[in-house]
């Protein structure tokens, strides 16, 4: 099988790449222009070709004489690439990377005479439903933020597409079961790197917990790279089409996630918000404004994530050839997460948009 794949150097693609790679699938990959072709195929000891190109143009910008050259090479194009970006002010952005982004990579498979398109979605198109079925369209009008939308839309152009197709939905998605290891900082550790950009100005009070509004009863579902890769990889060799949800069966407790989280970045923070008024320092300028930044900042971002979770269908997953059951979420794997979060993720020198939007909501 010869797949062409998207968002290859994301979250969920380099670990999709190790493990198609792994059962003798034959990749290439999309990159923009501005990657280092060379320096990715060393992450996979050169197993792998790599084609220029970026999703937020026509035909994902893949050069015309390329297009004519690999027309009917590939087997499935996986279309992995997107943002994932939360506040109204970056609609456009997102929405012409997951929607554009789409259609493009729809038009480059036609283009490629490629019989089989997989969409990696997300399960919370669900967007303010309690509940979502595999056989259930995302949707939009109920959705969080502009993320949510722009990933049920492109759902829809997905489903209209002429050739067999198979949408993907990931719920939240960790690091590696066992080493942490992941890509880039995003759900999960995204929320954790807006405390880690704080630390130093929360830990000027180190005997009065600024309060975090979440619901310890809510639950948050995760689960790890290395189960996700190993299932979307078994479901495309199946050429498995419609929807498939890739959600853990037993979501965690965020009060529980949340104390072995601050546990470990060692800072005092608190869900229990009569714990932390009473022993708030109102009359200091400065703890007010930490508090507020990491209310209305940090949380502010990530709200409707950390407060009520969403049920999601999963009887179609279970009909994945090989399929099995992820681990559970123990506490050694969120500590495997949170070793690799701080060792490598939150020492990177690069920022980037998300970083920033923090940053600017925390005092001086």
């Amino acid at each position: 099988m010869r797949a062409l794949i998207t968002g290859a150097t994301g979250a969920i693609g380099v670990p999709l790449v190790r493990r198609l790679l792994l059962e003798g699938w034959c990749v290439g990959a999309l990159l923009r222009r501005d990657l280092s072709g060379e320096e990715y195929r060393r992450l996979f000891q050169g197993h792998i070709d790599t084609i220029a190109g970026d999703v937020t143009t026509p035909l994902c910008g893949v050069a015309p004489e390329a297009v004519a050259a690999l027309r009917g090479h590939f087997d499935v194009l996986i279309h992995a690439a997107g943002k994932t970006r939360y506040h109204e002010s970056l609609r456009e952005e997102t929405f012409q990377a997951n929607v554009a982004g789409t259609r493009y990579a729809l038009e480059l498979s036609r283009a490629l005479d490629i019989p089989y398109f997989a969409y990696v979605s997300t399960c919370y198109v669900a967007g303010r439903s309690t509940y979502l079925g595999e056989n259930e369209c995302g949707r939009s009008a109920e959705a969080h933020n502009p993320y949510e939308a722009s990933k049920a839309e492109a759902e829809c152009l997905v489903r209209a597409h002429e050739t067999r197709t198979l949408i993907l939905r990931l719920s939240t998605v960790i690091g590696d079961s066992k080493a942490g290891e992941v890509a880039n900082a995003g759900g999960y550790a995204a929320f954790v790197r807006g405390f880690w950009l704080a630390r130093e100005r929360i830990l000027r009070y180190p005997e009065h917990p600024f309060w975090v509004g979440l619901n310890p009863e809510s639950t948050l579902n995760l689960v790890p790279n290395d189960w996700v890769a190993e299932h979307m990889c078994k479901a495309i060799g199946a050429r498995m089409s419609g929807t498939i949800h890739l959600a853990h069966p037993e979501p965690v407790r965020m009060g529980w996630l949340f104390d072995l989280s601050v546990r470990k970045l060692g800072l005092p923070l608190t869900y229990r918000r009569i714990e932390a008024e009473r022993t708030a320092r109102w009359h200091d300028p400065m703890w007010r404004k930490i508090q507020e930044s990491i209310s209305e900042g940090i949380v502010g971002y990530f709200g409707p994530y950390v407060m009520r979770d969403t049920t999601f269908g999963l009887e179609r997953a279970a009909q994945i050839p090989g399929f099995r059951p992820p681990s559970t979420i123990s506490q050694e794997v969120i500590d495997a997460q949170l070793d690799y979060m701080i060792n490598n993720l939150f020492q990177r020198k690069r920022v980037d948009r998300r970083d920033r939007l923090v940053r600017q909501s925390l005092p001086a």
